[in-house]
C-alpha cells in the first residue's frame, strides 16, 4: 500500500495538478465559447472564417470611426481570443508538471498570464486601427485587404519560427513556480514566442475560426511535446511558401 501511494503522489498529471489544470481549463471553456459568440461585437465567427488569402468581399471597406467603446470592445475581443488560445496548451504544461499548485497559486499565475495578454491585445487592436485607416484591413470583416501586407506577415513569421529569440523565449515558456510575478514572466516569454503567429490573424482575418484552431494547434505542439524544435523548419517553409505564393499567386 506505502508503494501505491508514493507512486501516485509521484505521479504528474491531472491528479496531482488538479485546481491549476481544472482552472485553466474552466477558463479557457469560457473564452472559447465568448470567442465563438462573437465576443459581443454582434458579428458571426462562422461568417468570418474562411481560407482565402487575403480574403476577399463585396462590402464596403471605408474606414469606420473607433469611439472609446468600439475601441475597448476590440482590446477584449483580441483578449478572448488570445486567452482561448493560450490556456489550452497551458492547461496541458499545468497537467504534465510535476508541481502542484493550489488554487490561489494558480488563480495569482493565470492573472499574471492574463494582464500579459491584455498588454498584446491593447497593441493587437492599436496596430487593427492603424491599418484600418491606411486602408489594408477591412473595417467590418476585420481581415487583411492587401496581399501585400499578408505576404509580409507570413513570411516574418515564419523566418522568426528561426531565430534564436523564438527558441530561447519558447524555452522559458514552461510553468515552474506559481505566483503573480511568476505569471507575469510567463506570459512575456509565451508573447514573445508567440506574437509573430498571432499577428497571422490581420492575414487571415480576426475571428476566423480556421487560423484559431490551426494556430491553437500549432501553439499545443511547441509547448507540450519533447524537442518542439524538430518542426521549426517545416512551419517557416510553409509559412515562408504560403507568402511567397500570396505575393505572387500567379507564379
Amino acid at each position: 500500500m506505502t508503494g501505491i501511494r508514493t507512486a501516485s503522489r509521484d505521479r504528474p498529471g491531472v491528479w496531482a495538478l488538479g485546481p491549476a489544470a481544472c482552472l485553466s481549463a474552466a477558463l479557457a471553456t469560457l473564452f472559447w465559447a465568448n470567442t465563438l459568440n462573437g465576443s459581443g461585437t454582434g458579428m458571426s465567427v462562422w461568417a468570418m472564417s474562411g481560407l482565402n488569402l487575403p480574403p476577399v468581399s463585396s462590402l464596403p471597406s471605408h474606414p469606420q470611426d473607433w469611439s472609446a467603446a468600439y475601441a475597448l470592445l476590440m482590446v477584449l475581443m483580441w483578449w478572448s481570443m488570445m486567452l482561448a488560445m493560450m490556456l489550452i496548451p497551458l492547461t496541458v504544461q499545468f497537467a504534465q508538471s510535476r508541481k502542484a499548485p493550489n488554487l490561489t497559486q494558480a488563480t495569482a499565475f493565470l492573472s499574471g498570464y492574463g494582464l500579459v495578454w491584455l498588454g498584446f491585445s491593447v497593441m493587437a487592436a492599436s496596430l487593427q486601427w492603424l491599418l484600418e485607416r491606411k486602408g489594408l484591413l477591412h473595417p467590418f470583416m476585420m481581415w487583411s485587404l492587401s496581399a501585400p501586407l499578408s505576404a509580409f506577415l507570413l513570411v516574418f513569421a515564419g523566418i522568426y519560427q528561426l531565430h534564436p529569440l523564438k527558441s530561447g523565449s519558447r524555452s522559458a515558456c514552461h510553468p515552474d513556480n506559481f505566483s503573480l510575478a511568476r505569471g507575469l514572466r510567463f506570459g512575456a516569454f509565451c508573447v514573445l514566442s508567440t506574437a509573430p503567429l498571432m499577428l497571422l490573424f490581420f492575414a487571415g482575418g480576426l475571428m476566423n475560426l480556421y487560423w484559431m484552431i490551426a494556430l491553437t494547434l500549432i501553439v499545443l505542439v511547441e509547448r507540450t511535446v519533447p524537442v518542439a524544435s524538430r518542426y521549426d523548419w517545416p512551419l517557416a517553409t510553409m509559412l515562408i511558401g504560403l507568402g511567397l505564393w500570396t505575393a505572387f499567386p500567379g507564379s
